[in-house]
């Protein structure tokens, strides 16, 4: 028996969604690997998946109002009011979290957040 997919072999499926209808339907009933694939664009892009066993946030936490890799969210973040959180205030952009600049320095000396703030 030959399978349609020998071991190492790569495969990128596309959908196309609009705001009306973020959504689609899942393949983790036919690639059980899926399931985490899907619950990840579900918790960062906010797209819904018909069917899917088990769709919950994994990366961020449970109630969490955005989606953050959404193109409706701005660079720079969005003020936020939630009590406890570590981000509650805007990121700045000349030094946002994953901003480094170039240099021929370590990474650990490179990275904004282990540099004191001018």
């Amino acid at each position: 028996m030959r399978y349609p997919f020998e071991c190492g072999d790569h495969l990128r499926l596309k959908l196309r969604v609009s705001e009306g209808h973020l959504g689609g339907p899942t393949v983790s009933d036919l690639w059980p690997n899926a399931n985490w694939h899907e619950r990840e664009v579900f918790d960062m892009m906010g797209i819904r998946f018909a069917d899917h066993p088990d769709l919950r946030r994994i990366l961020m936490w449970d109630g969490h109002p955005f989606y953050p890799l959404r193109k409706d969210i701005p660079l720079a973040g969005r003020p936020n009011d939630m009590p406890d959180v570590a981000f509650t205030n805007k990121a700045p952009l000349e030094a946002g979290p994953f901003v480094t600049v170039p240099s021929c320095a370590t990474t650990k000396d490179r990275e904004p957040r282990a540099r004191r703030q001018e």
